[in-house]
């Protein structure tokens, strides 16, 4: 229909209605441009709104799952060194996780396949990178945990607990004196990453705009850190 008009307006050599023929071409085009461009952003917000839902939500139940397991081990190790500190020989204090005691699967790799280098702040994605990168690594430590109790300790426990000692002596055996200390190190590997979790989740309330670093939170001491609070839901 408008190319008949144009290829008319041509013949009648009525060239200001071929300009606005012209106009009125571009602006559509111009126009249509925009909305779907409006369109993607609106489609690129949703998608992120959901991504931002999915971490956040992550986290906090790792959080709270996590600060039970911290809890826990303090209470055994402290449980076992009361014990020890009276002149008993308890057996070693060991910690499993119900079920496959292995490290449970996040979700950061599937994150990442939604496309989130398009949509969030290159140095907020690199730390929530490089945050759940340090959270898997933890449950590597995990799951060589509870391979060595697995063997060393868990089928001897229905025995008596002066085999874990030197000689039947009051001194520990060394591997088992090794083994609680790795599980007291993994224990103060989660209650940091508690801290970390907790700014990330800020940071990711503005997740597309640039902000401060939360690296801070995590690296220390790696202490007796304090576990973050809540349950596991």
């Amino acid at each position: 229909m408008l190319l008949r008009r144009v290829v008319e307006h041509v013949k009648a050599q009525n060239w200001f209605a071929v300009f606005l023929d012209f106009v009125i071409v571009v602006a559509g085009v111009f126009v249509g441009i925009q909305v779907s461009n409006m369109n993607d952003v609106r489609a690129d917000q949703k998608r992120l709104e959901r991504i931002v839902a999915a971490m956040k939500a992550d986290m906090a139940a790792a959080r709270g799952v996590e600060t039970n397991f911290v809890n826990a081990i303090r209470t055994g190790l402290a449980e076992f060194e009361a014990a020890y500190a009276r002149g008993e020989r308890p057996p070693p204090y060991v910690y499993r996780i119900k079920g496959s005691d292995t490290a449970p699967n996040l979700i950061w790799g599937t994150l990442q396949d939604a496309g989130l280098g398009e949509l969030i702040d290159p140095q907020l994605l690199f730390e929530l990178s490089h945050f759940y990168s340090e959270r898997d690594g933890i449950g590597v430590k995990i799951t060589r945990y509870m391979q060595s109790i697995e063997n060393d300790v868990l089928p001897y426990l229905d025995g008596d607990p002066a085999m874990f000692y030197e000689d039947g002596g009051a001194e520990l055996r060394a591997e088992h004196q090794a083994s609680m200390a790795r599980l007291r190190e993994w224990s103060n590997y989660l209650a940091a990453l508690g801290p970390w979790s907790e700014c990330l989740e800020k940071r990711l309330e503005m997740a597309s705009k640039p902000g401060e670093t939360c690296r801070g939170s995590y690296f220390t001491d790696f202490g007796d850190v304090a576990p973050a609070s809540g349950e596991a839901p």
